[in-house]
Formats: structure tokens, sequence, C-alpha cells
């Protein structure tokens, strides 16, 4: 089965369909950033998915961090949700971490294989009101409703 990527605008990051193949993007894109802070010495490395992907200490301070990945080489937007947006503004410490130009394949016994990619470490980001762009809305529970924002 081939996956369906379609890059939305200019040089963003991909919209993935399959979601098996964006789940192995992601988890990729969270390795690598792993390894990046284990060999700066960050302990206590743990992984949470929401509303930010990893919770570490890092030279005795505690760190945020949310992780993108993708398959475009050198991406400048990605797509964040509202919650990601409003988590980074409330925590000093969050850092971005950009994991673009993953590869994404099968590999030889079947399941997909992801290699590579150019790591770029924004640190103490908080996203700006004026970068933020929104995409699209997702219906929520009640009537709320989930916006999507590019940067």
């Amino acid at each position: 089965m081939r996956a369906n990527a379609t890059p939305r605008r200019g040089r963003g990051q991909a919209y993935l369909s399959d979601a098996e193949r964006r789940s192995a993007i992601e988890r990729h894109a969270v390795a690598v950033a792993i390894a990046h802070y284990r060999s700066l010495g960050a302990t206590e490395i743990t992984e949470l998915g929401k509303p930010y992907d990893l919770r570490l200490t890092l030279n005795g301070q505690e760190r945020h961090v949310e992780v993108k990945g993708s398959t475009v080489p050198s991406i400048e937007t990605i797509e964040l949700t509202q919650g990601e947006v409003v988590h980074a503004r409330g925590w000093a410490a969050t850092d971005l971490v950009v994991v673009d130009g993953i590869e994404c394949g099968p590999g030889s016994d079947g399941p997909l294989t992801t290699s590579g990619g150019r790591l770029r470490i924004f640190n103490d980001w908080s996203p700006a009101e004026q970068a933020l762009q929104p995409t699209q809305r997702l219906p929520g529970v009640g009537g709320l409703s989930e916006r999507r924002r590019r940067v």
C-alpha cells in the first residue's frame, strides 16, 4: 500500500493519510530527539504525547519538548494543535524539535522502516501570534472546536 502524502503549501510539513506511516515518522523523530537530549546529559526523559511529546531534566531544569517529524526535506512550516500552542506559551522551558527529511519505506521483511533526517532545535520556543495561521477547524466535543495552526 502506498501512503498518500500531500504537501499543503510550499515547503511545509506534509499531511499523510496513512496512519501507520505517520506514526512511524513521529516515532522516529521522537527517538532522534531523545538521542539528542541524552547526548547533552538529559535525565528523567518521559514520553507523554499530549500536550507535548517529552518531559526531561537537563542541567537541573525541567524542559518540555514538542517534536515534529516529516519526510519533506527542509520544511519551513509545521502544524500545531491549539493545545500545543497554549502549552508552549505557558511553560517557559519548551523546546521545539523538528526532524525533517526522514526516509520511510518498507523494510526487507515488510514492516515500515525509518532512517535519517535533519535535526533542528529551537530552544525556549514560544509561538508568536503573528507567526500562526489557522489552517482548519475540527469538530469537537459539545460544540467546541480545536483549531490547528501552522507556524
